[in-house]
C-alpha cells in the first residue's frame, strides 16, 4: 500500500505588513496566593515569626481573653484547624462570582476543585511546637511599647532543672547552607520582676529531629523589660529542612517576633527583603509592570481580612499583620505597600496599585461609608509619589526612601463588577483621584458603559484550551472608542481533566500563545496583560493551580515553559 503524499503547505509572510505593539504590553501580577509572598518571594525563613496566625485559627487573637494555654491538638497535623468560632467564615468560595467574560474566577475554581474543602481546613502549615515537656501559652498579658501585633506574646514554661524551649520549622523546613551566615533577631523578656540573675535563652540551627546541630549562639541578659537580641549563626553543613530551636533550663521566658533571614538580606530584611533566586527570575522575565497586591487578596473574603496599606508600613516588628482569610493563612505584612514599590524599582517595572473599595467577597460597604477609605487612597498615592516633606512622603522617607516613585495606574477593586455599590464606590473613587491627582489612570473592574468613565478596565479569563485558543478573536471587534483600553490582568489555560498538580502541556502552551497573538495584533485596544499566578509553592497545602509560571519550595525554584502558568 503506497504511503499517502506529503501534503503541500505554502506560507507567506509579508514583513512589509507590521503592526506596533504597546510598549508596556506584557508585566507581571503579583497577589498572596499559594505563599507567593510568605515562604516565596519574601525571604523570611521563620513562619508565623509573631505567634499571629497560631492565636488567629485558635480564636484567641480578636477575643478579649489574656491567656491561652496550648494544648497537644494545636501542634497536630500538617496544617492548623480554625477554631469553630471561625468556620462561617473560612466557607466563603461559593460560586457566587460570575466572571465578567463566561468563565469562572480563579477564587471559584480553586474552590471547586480543591481537594480539601472541609470546614475549619487552612493553609497555615503547623511551624511552631514545644521542645520535651515545656507549656507554651499564647498571652497578651506583657505587651510590647509600640508593638503592632496586639500585645501577642507566647510564654515558654518548662520544671525546674528541665531543658525546655521551642522550635520553628519554617516553610516546610528552613534551608541552611554550610559556611552561609543567618541574621537572627528575637525580642525576649522575663515574665518575673524579682528574679536574682538575668536569664539566658541558647539558640540553634538544627537538624529536624535535633540530632545534629549546625550552629548555636547564647543570648544573656534577658530580664523583666522586652529587649531585641541579635545573632549571626554561620551554618557548619547544608541541610534543607532544618530547624530553629529556642532553649531554656527551667523558669520562664516570653518570646516575641522571631525572624530569620540569609545575611544577604540583613536583620529583618532591612537590606532587600526579597529572597534572591526568585528575583532573579522575575528581574528575567523584564516585566514592563508590576499589578499587586491582588488580587482576591486586596478585598478578602470579608473588609477585616482584606489587605489595607498603612497597618503594612513602618518599622517591620510593629506590624500587627493579617489573616489571610481568602487563601486561609497568615500574612505578615512584611510584604508591604513600601515593599511592593521597592519590588518595581527592582525590576524596573511600571507598579499598577489595586485598592480595596469597599467590596469584600462577602460585604459590600455603601458609598455613603468609604469615606475612610477615599482618604486611605489619597494617603497611599502621597506615600508613593509625594515629597519627602508631606505627610506620607515623610513616612516612605523615614522607612529609606526619601526621592518619590512614579504612579501612573491604580486599580479600583478586583473581580467586583456587579457586587453590590461598585459603580457608585467606583466613581466616588474616581472622582476623587482624579481631583487631586489629574494626571492617574483609573482601571474598572469591567467596561462600565455608560454608568462610569471608563479609561481602561480589568479582563480576567481562566479557561480550557480550545476556548483559549478560539479567544484569539476575543479582542477583534473592539475599538478604543467603543469599549475602552483593556488590561487584560488575568488570564490562563486552566486544564482540570489534569489531577496531578501542578503542572502544564503542550495544549495548553499553545492555547496561551494564539491568544497572545490576539492581544498583539490588537494592542491598540489591549494595552496591558499579565499571566497570573506568578508564584507557587509546591509543598503548599491549599488548592493549587494546576499551572504556574514559577514553581519552587524552601531551597530550589522551578522555572517552567509559558504555559506551566496560570
Amino acid at each position: 500500500m503506497a504511503s499517502p503524499a506529503s501534503p503541500n503547505v505554502r506560507i507567506e509572510v509579508d514583513v512589509a505588513t507590521r503592526h506596533p505593539v504597546a510598549p508596556n504590553l506584557y508585566g507581571i501580577f503579583f497577589e498572596e496566593i499559594q505563599h507567593a509572598g510568605e515562604g516565596g518571594i519574601y525571604a523570611e525563613l521563620i513562619q508565623d515569626r509573631t505567634f499571629s496566625g497560631l492565636a488567629y485559627t485558635q480564636a484567641f487573637l480578636d477575643s478579649d481573653a489574656q491567656e491561652l494555654v496550648l494544648g497537644p491538638s494545636a501542634f497536630e497535623g500538617p496544617v492548623l484547624s480554625l477554631h469553630s468560632s471561625l468556620h462561617a467564615e473560612a466557607s466563603h468560595l461559593s460560586p457566587k462570582n460570575a466572571s465578567l467574560t463566561g468563565s469562572s474566577s480563579l477564587a471559584e475554581q480553586l474552590w471547586q476543585h480543591s481537594e480539601n474543602r472541609a470546614l475549619g481546613a487552612t493553609s497555615q502549615p503547623v511551624s511552631w511546637k514545644p521542645l520535651g515537656g515545656t507549656t507554651l501559652t499564647l498571652t497578651k498579658q506583657y505587651p510590647m511599647p509600640d508593638n503592632g501585633a496586639r500585645g501577642l506574646a507566647m510564654r515558654l514554661a518548662s520544671g525546674p532543672g528541665e531543658l525546655g524551649g521551642i522550635i520553628n520549622t519554617g516553610f516546610w523546613g528552613i534551608p541552611v547552607q554550610a559556611g552561609h551566615d543567618y541574621e537572627l533577631s528575637v525580642y525576649l523578656r522575663d515574665p518575673s520582676s524579682d528574679r536574682a540573675s538575668p536569664l539566658s535563652v541558647s539558640i540553634a540551627l538544627e537538624s529536624s529531629h535535633g540530632s545534629h546541630t549546625y550552629a548555636t549562639a547564647v543570648l544573656e541578659g534577658v530580664d523583666a523589660s522586652w529587649r531585641n537580641f541579635r545573632a549571626t549563626l554561620t551554618a557548619e553543613a547544608t541541610d534543607s529542612n532544618a530547624r530553629l530551636a529556642l532553649r531554656l533550663e527551667g523558669g520562664e521566658v516570653l518570646v516575641n517576633m522571631v525572624s530569620l533571614f540569609p545575611a544577604e538580606n540583613g536583620v529583618e530584611g532591612s537590606i532587600s527583603p526579597f529572597r534572591s533566586d526568585l528575583l532573579t527570575l522575575l528581574k528575567g522575565l523584564q516585566p514592563r509592570f508590576l499589578r499587586f497586591p491582588g488580587g482576591c487578596y486586596v478585598e478578602g473574603v470579608t473588609m477585616r481580612n482584606g489587605f489595607f496599606w498603612k497597618p503594612s508600613v513602618g518599622a517591620v516588628a510593629e506590624r500587627p499583620g493579617h489573616w489571610n482569610g481568602m487563601w486561609q493563612y497568615w500574612s505578615t505584612d512584611g510584604l508591604g505597600l513600601y515593599e511592593y514599590m521597592v519590588l518595581t524599582e527592582e525590576l524596573g517595572a511600571e507598579p499598577i496599585w489595586v485598592l480595596n473599595n469597599g467590596l469584600s467577597h462577602e460585604e459590600s460597604v455603601p458609598t455613603a461609608r468609604i469615606t475612610p477609605l477615599l482618604a486611605d487612597a489619597l494617603d497611599s498615592i502621597e506615600f508613593i509619589s509625594g515629597p519627602a516633606d508631606s505627610r506620607w512622603g515623610a513616612v516612605r522617607a523615614q522607612m529609606g526612601h526619601p526621592d518619590p516613585w512614579s504612579l501612573t495606574y491604580i486599580g479600583v477593586g478586583n473581580e467586583d463588577c456587579g457586587k453590590p455599590y461598585y459603580v457608585s464606590n467606583y466613581l466616588a473613587f474616581f472622582h476623587a483621584i482624579k481631583q487631586r491627582y489629574p494626571h492617574m489612570q483609573l482601571i474598572a473592574n469591567c467596561n462600565m458603559g455608560n454608568d462610569a468613565p471608563t479609561e481602561m478596565w480589568d479582563w480576567h479569563w481562566y479557561t480550557d484550551p480550545q476556548s483559549m485558543f478560539n479567544g484569539r478573536y476575543t479582542f477583534d471587534t473592539m475599538t478604543v472608542a467603543k469599549d475602552s483600553y483593556v488590561f487584560a490582568s488575568e488570564y490562563a489555560v486552566f486544564d482540570w481533566g489534569i489531577k496531578t498538580i501542578p503542572r502544564g502541556n503542550i495544549q495548553g502552551a499553545v492555547a496561551e500563545a494564539a491568544f497572545m497573538t490576539g492581544m498583539e495584533r490588537n494592542s491598540e485596544v489591549v494595552q496591558l496583560a499579565a499571566y497570573a499566578p506568578l508564584l507557587a509553592n509546591i509543598a503548599h497545602q491549599g488548592a493549587l493551580c494546576p499551572t504556574n509560571l514559577i514553581l519552587y519550595d524552601n531551597h530550589r525554584h522551578h522555572p517552567t515553559s509559558l504555559q506551566n502558568a496560570c
